[in-house]
């Protein structure tokens, strides 16, 4: 069964995940998008996010029309708190895995300095601190360093821990068996978390005891504790 990922409705951002994961338990064997695509940025955010991401799963992927979108409630849309209530239901997911050999670095931080929201990018100058003082290495916003997705799954799979703000790559590792600290869940949109059957304090329902997401920003404290854990 194809599953339909319709960009006249879904986002061409790492929500694409989220949502795959659910389709694929629920029977997807294929993923198709939207032909004749013509903005210059969806089809930047197909080629560097959708497009590679398809073989994570293990899937194909094609441009159509048919497909099932595989809708929820009444949504027109994919939404966080599909996945969320979904979880909380006691479902399950196959979790992904990098399909290149896990790199070397021992740790890494990924940073976001996105065009869109500006007000959840990382404190640069924070993290980058952080990211000497731990030898971490640091992973670029794609629009500042642009940086092929499986190179990227690698990194992650090989560190001994991943570092940064709560984002669209980072909510990437909370779907793999890879081990991540997040700051700043539920601490940049409140609203849109508490609205998706989570209540304040309360991580995502599917992290691994490797994985963390506190309700806390970035801060040097929150890094000593993550150091005291992570050597």
């Amino acid at each position: 069964m194809l599953a339909r990922y319709d960009l006249r409705f879904e986002h061409p951002t790492f929500d694409f995940f989220g949502w795959g994961i659910m389709a694929v338990a629920k029977g997807a064997t294929g993923f198709v998008i939207n032909e004749n695509i013509t903005d210059a940025e969806t089809n930047r955010r197909i080629d560097s996010i959708i497009w590679p991401g398809a073989a994570i799963f293990g899937l194909p992927i094609s441009r159509g029309g048919d497909g099932h979108r595989f809708l929820v409630d009444d949504a027109y849309r994919w939404r966080l708190r599909h996945l969320i209530r979904w979880i909380k239901k006691g479902r399950t997911f196959t979790r992904l895995k990098s399909i290149k050999p896990a790199a070397s670095e021992r740790y890494t931080v990924t940073i976001r300095n996105s065009r869109v929201d500006r007000w959840r990018n990382s404190n640069s100058e924070l993290w980058r601190e952080f990211a000497r003082d731990i030898g971490a290495y640091v992973i670029e916003d794609y629009y500042d360093k642009p940086i092929d997705l499986h190179d990227r799954m690698a990194l992650y799979a090989g560190a001994k821990m991943n570092f940064g703000v709560w984002s669209g790559p980072m909510s990437l590792i909370t779907f793999t068996e890879y081990p991540c600290r997040c700051s700043n869940w539920g601490v940049d949109e409140p609203d849109k978390i508490l609205n998706s059957d989570i209540v304040r304090g309360e991580e995502p329902p599917w992290l691994l005891p490797n994985q963390r997401a506190p309700w806390k920003p970035a801060s040097r404290a929150l890094f000593d504790k993550w150091k005291q854990e992570s050597y």
